[in-house]
């Protein structure tokens, strides 16, 4: 992943000056860096995750003043009426945005032409950047740095405070102008640092990393101030093929699942006119079933027990499994009665004729016949058929 980082010149210079530009990785590298126009760096937005988008210092005023304990739109709503004493022209065709408030509840404000930066932003995603940023150029700065670049002179006063300035890129005036802001350190591009020699203030090369990492931790971010002008809009031609790729597996899968159910379906007929057949040949005076599984069952059980064969649904069945198995236990408990209901016989015990492990006993008695015994409270067994039985 990639951020390609743009150092607009100053409006003052026109819309023809190159940007100074450089393509770093997440992890502050430096991959490519130049000179170029806006107009030329489409291949490299396109490519970028993110786009940084530093201004320059002639062209965002910075104003530190006290605001009230607002947020959101109540503040968005409140800092034209703030800044309208501080900056030329009418607040409500600038673009705002603040910082957080210290503990004496001062921020900085950035006020810039609203219209000039909505369109520098759309430039840049119409160019295919994804994610926008843009800060300005002296809170890019270490606290008491000067930066001059194409004319413009950036300075950051202290952590909050930053000013600029166009002037003519002679040392001389450089230097003094600079001195005034209270710079204590300048940075001048590399060419042109010997032009500098005997300056009382510290001069050093302008390098990109000085400005990554001051891009990195600006308080400000101007786009999410410009609204929807500062936000990227999907682009529904790049989803275009997998969405239909995805579209095309979801009718696929739909087709397949249809496909099984039908034949399931078909199984399930076939099955089931397979016992509806059984059970007539075997009953064929029985009106038609309507389940003939659990009907042929019923009339299985019910032959066996006009014959004299008792089935394990049966009282007699299951009185006499669980005598058997209480007579096998040892120590035998004592049987107070016997209740059946609905299949289920339910025995009661003289509690104080239960030993430790007599349940365990009976109840693998009892599985051996088909039957499931559970004590439902102290001396309270049921005895159920086991399923499929």
């Amino acid at each position: 992943m990639t951020t390609l980082y743009l150092r607009h010149p100053a409006r003052a210079l026109g819309s023809q000056a190159s940007c100074q530009y450089a393509l770093a990785s997440d992890q502050g590298g430096l991959l490519q860096q130049g000179l170029l126009g806006l107009a030329a760096l489409a291949e490299l937005v396109a490519g970028a995750r993110r786009v940084v988008l530093i201004l320059a210092a002639a062209d965002v005023t910075l104003v530190r003043l006290p605001v009230p304990p607002l947020a959101g739109a109540r503040l968005k709503a409140a800092l034209p009426n703030l800044v309208e004493d501080h900056v030329l022209g009418d607040p409500a065709e600038c673009v705002l945005a603040a910082s957080a408030a210290d503990a004496e509840g001062r921020r900085t404000i950035a006020v810039a032409e609203r219209a000039w930066v909505a369109e520098l932003a759309q430039r840049l995603l119409a160019q295919g950047a994804r994610q926008l940023r843009i800060v300005p150029a002296p809170l890019c700065l270490p606290p008491g740095t000067a930066a001059i670049h194409q004319g413009d002179l950036a300075v950051r006063l202290n952590a909050d405070e930053g000013a600029g300035l166009v002037l003519e890129a002679e040392a001389g005036a450089v230097l003094a102008a600079a001195s005034a802001l209270g710079a204590e350190r300048l940075l001048v591009p590399a060419p042109e640092r010997a032009a500098y020699a005997g300056a009382e203030i510290a001069v050093e090369a302008d390098a990109w990393p000085v400005w990554i990492a001051g891009a990195a931790s600006a308080p400000i971010d101007l786009a999410p101030a410009l609204g929807a002008a500062g936000a990227a809009q999907i682009d529904w031609k790049r989803y275009r093929w997998p969405a239909a790729l995805a579209v095309l597996a979801l009718l696929v899968n739909a087709l397949a699942l249809n496909l099984e159910w039908l034949r399931l379906k078909r199984e399930a007929d076939a099955v089931r006119q397979s016992m509806f057949q059984t059970y007539k040949a075997a009953y064929p005076n029985a009106p038609e079933p309507l389940y003939p599984a659990e009907q042929l069952r019923r009339a299985v059980l019910s032959a066996r027990a006009g014959s004299g064969q008792l089935a394990p649904t049966d009282f007699i069945w299951q009185s006499a499994a669980i005598g058997e198995a209480l007579n096998a236990a040892n120590p035998k408990p004592a049987v107070l009665a016997l209740n059946f209901n609905d299949n289920v016989l339910t025995v009661k015990l003289r509690p104080d004729s239960l030993r430790p492990g007599v349940l365990e006993q009976v109840r693998g008695a009892l599985g051996a016949r088909g039957l499931i015994v559970s004590e439902t409270q102290p001396g309270l067994w049921q005895l159920r058929v086991k399923e499929g039985k």
